[in-house]
């Protein structure tokens, strides 16, 4: 049993290799820095005024937030289960 623990961790270790390229490949930070701009100008008074710049800002934000909230979601289930994982070694 331990074995298979341990392989699973080596397992997890090399996605979370991976997850961390993807993260360099998606700019993770500079995503979210763009999601963070996005919002504050939908949230100006004036945002409303163009509606055609509105459009286009609210469907940027929308898919930008979209994959950051993927690759998040992703990283976090990582995580999760690495942290079970050492839990289970542990025991």
């Amino acid at each position: 049993m331990l074995i298979l623990l341990e392989q699973s961790q080596q397992t997890l270790n090399e996605l979370g290799k991976k997850i961390e390229e993807l993260s360099i490949s998606l700019n993770i930070d500079e995503l979210k820095e763009s999601v963070a701009q996005l919002e504050a100008q939908s949230q100006a008074p004036e945002f409303w005024n163009d509606p055609k710049n509105s459009q286009t800002v609210l469907v940027e934000l929308k898919d930008k937030k979209e994959k950051l909230e993927s690759y998040l979601d992703l990283k976090s289930s990582w995580q999760n289960a690495t942290e079970f994982l050492e839990m289970a070694i542990l025991d």
